[in-house]
């Protein structure tokens, strides 16, 4: 097994043990290229399910580690997200770890996209929780940016387990790399640990510390408190004014209009298109087939909404925004409600009827406004210059969550349909 040059990582994997005598059965979360599982096998655990969403780390693991725990024959390694293979199982564990999800100081603490984004929340402490045997324990090593998020590491474990508070505690000579444990019982908790781990649970709860836990809906883990992206907005409206200055300078003078309905059914187009992508991370894990998914049921919706587009004899496009905006609003409220049961498995074809409606009828509206319009260079230039809003408009979630984006493309819409049903003429750019 690894050590760093102080010796304190080797013991860093070794601690989960001293609270958990010869588990028999151990999930490794993060398994990476193989320490934890070591560990695991080097204190007798019976079995042991190793997870890792990347297949590259893993097949390092498998190739070079000099202990070889991924050829241990009680060893079950697994190449999935670790939130999807929770959800899934139907196993319990004496022992969970979480082990290191992601380079955990390495990316920009505003980034949206992380592997670890749905796997340390209070909904997916929750579900490795049921998981768990009587007296099993979770633990979770993370190496921390700022005592805040150590807090709100705390305060989601503790939500988690009813209101119990975990323990903490860190290497004596490693002040950056902490382990927090909480459990059904006290049984394990109660055990003394070695005199090279601190306890310090007491710095973490402190009322002191002002955190937003993350969830499903707000999964930011690197951001300790909910504030408006302000420096963000400032940015990318300035970009957004820029591009708006470079297309007016470029297009021919007959094109520098603007087609209302296909500039806001641009924006909330994207806006519906990233609220998939992360509800289709929570329910089928965040991996490229995720990606794939969505992407192919973007294009397959915009071939039968143009499909239908050009067998429908009518422009009226009432009833389409009715049907488009009554579907959002059935997302807003169907979609939360499976993901707060637990039932998203069971639930995920019609889950993924409920995501992508709002994208068929969306393209369709689009689709008939090309239909009856008199520049299809204004209607498509709109709709492009909609969609780069629609992606600065996202980072809206940083602040309100995802399930914000939903009701920012109602109103959206709601401007789209008000501007189509009106015939207003194009504006000029």
């Amino acid at each position: 097994m690894y050590d760093g040059p102080d010796g304190t990582q080797g013991e860093q994997y070794t601690f989960p043990y001293q609270f958990v005598h010869n588990p028999k059965r151990v999930l490794i979360v993060g398994a990476g290229t193989g320490n934890d599982t070591s560990a695991a096998l080097l204190n007798n655990a019976s079995h042991v399910d190793a997870v890792e969403i990347d297949p590259a780390i893993l097949g390092l693991g498998k190739q070079f580690h000099p202990d070889e725990p991924y050829s241990a024959p009680n060893v079950n390694a697994i190449l999935d997200d670790a939130r999807s293979f929770i959800r899934r199982s139907n196993q319990n564990y004496d022992l969970i770890v979480y082990g290191g999800l992601d380079a955990h100081t390495s990316a920009s603490a505003l980034s949206s996209v992380r592997l670890d984004s749905f796997v340390h929340t209070i909904e997916g402490y929750r579900e490795a929780r049921g998981l768990l045997s009587d007296d099993g324990l979770i633990v979770v090593i993370f190496a921390l940016t700022s005592r805040e998020q150590g807090k709100k590491l705390f305060v989601m474990l503790k939500e988690a387990f009813d209101g119990k508070e975990p323990k903490v505690f860190r290497h004596a000579g490693n002040s950056w790399l902490v382990t927090l444990v909480s459990g059904n019982s006290d049984k394990h908790l109660s055990l003394r640990v070695e005199d090279s781990f601190v306890e310090i649970t007491d710095q973490f709860n402190n009322g002191n510390l002002g955190v937003d836990p993350s969830t499903d809906d707000w999964p930011f883990l690197y951001i300790n408190k909910r504030t408006y992206p302000i420096g963000y907005a400032i940015l990318l409206s300035m970009l957004f004014v820029v591009a708006i200055v470079i297309a007016n300078q470029t297009v021919d003078k007959g094109a520098r209009l603007i087609s209302a309905p296909s500039f806001f059914l641009g924006v909330g187009f994207l806006l519906v298109e990233a609220k998939n992508i992360t509800e289709l991370g929570l329910v089928l894990g965040n991996r490229w087939q995720v990606i794939s998914v969505v992407i192919a049921s973007i294009l397959l919706m915009a071939f039968l909404a143009n499909l239908l587009a050009i067998r429908l004899k009518t422009h009226d496009l009432g009833l389409i925004y009715i049907l488009l905006l009554s579907s959002l609003a059935l997302g807003t409220i169907y979609l939360p409600a499976i993901a707060a049961s637990g039932n998203l498995k069971n639930s995920l074809p019609l889950a993924t009827v409920v995501l992508a409606a709002p994208l068929f009828f969306s393209g369709l509206a689009f689709s008939l406004e090309l239909k009856r319009a008199n520049s299809i260079i204004v209607v498509m230039s709109s709709n492009l210059l909609g969609a780069m809003l629609g992606g600065i408009l996202e980072y809206n979630s940083l602040y309100f969550g995802f399930r914000g984006l939903y009701v920012i493309a109602i109103l959206v819409y709601v401007m789209a349909f008000i501007f189509s049903v009106r015939r207003w003429r194009p504006i000029p750019l």
